[in-house]
């Protein structure tokens, strides 16, 4: 009538006869269905349901970590995906929190990163398969120290510097002195101009300790190194010291 329509009960009746005509769910999912549960039906498992990766987040381990009593390993180049609620009940005394993907899946290539002997869960940020805002939640919802493995770029260091400053406990970077050698290349240079434009002002505030003490060297030097040429780092040239 107009603008309105009505439906009466015969209405419900004869649509709930439809779609169980046609083996159709006829109670609503849940926000977000699985793939199993959308395929007890004849539809398509992608109709309704939630993208494969929607929940889940890329970690590694480095010592003893465990989830449900089990020992976690991620040998050589692995790493592994869990959903959010598992990778929250992980274990651990540490978080490393990476920037990249590639630096990530070959951190094993970089010995000279001293663990400690602690047990670290280490988190993907995320892309455009892992969802950032994924990685972000489980940082978010747990309480253990952690450390940022960025680029040593503007960029980089405003990723860090979203981390809350009370648990941010160590950047992971080379000394200062393979920091200047390293970022004396064109590359560098330009990386540094395209970005300080936009982080500029958020790193200039920043109280953080570790934070400040890389930007005001990093704005002496005007030029970044990225996180794969932090593989050429010989252990032992000045690694930080561990809080």
């Amino acid at each position: 009538m107009g603008q309105l329509v009505m439906y009466r009960p015969q209405h419900i009746a004869s649509a709930k006869a439809l779609l169980e005509a046609h083996a159709l769910p006829t109670a609503a999912f849940a926000d977000t269905p699985s793939r199993r549960d959308v395929s007890r039906y004849d539809i398509s498992e992608k109709v309704f349901s939630a993208p494969p990766h929607a929940n889940s987040v890329a970690v590694r381990v480095v010592g003893a970590c465990t989830l449900d009593g089990h020992r976690l390993s991620t040998p050589g180049a692995s790493y592994l995906v869990l959903t959010d609620q598992a990778a929250a009940q992980v274990r651990c005394e540490r978080l490393l929190w990476v920037e990249n993907l590639d630096p990530f899946r070959q951190l094993h290539q970089y010995p000279w990163i001293d663990w400690g002997g602690r047990a670290v869960l280490v988190i993907f940020r995320g892309d455009n398969r892992f969802n950032p805002g994924v990685a972000k939640s489980v940082l978010a919802h747990r309480s253990e120290p952690v450390w940022a493995f960025v680029d040593f770029d503007p960029s980089g260091l405003l990723i860090a510097s979203a981390i809350d400053a009370q648990r941010l406990a160590r950047l992971v970077l080379p000394d200062a002195h393979w920091l200047a050698q390293a970022c004396n290349t064109s590359y560098g240079r330009e990386q540094f101009e395209r970005q300080v434009g936009t982080c500029q002002k958020a790193l200039d505030a920043c109280m953080h300790p570790a934070i400040s003490s890389h930007w005001n060297l990093m704005q002496s030097l005007r030029s970044a190194v990225t996180q794969e040429k932090m593989a050429t780092y010989v252990q032992g040239q000045g690694a930080p010291s561990l809080p």
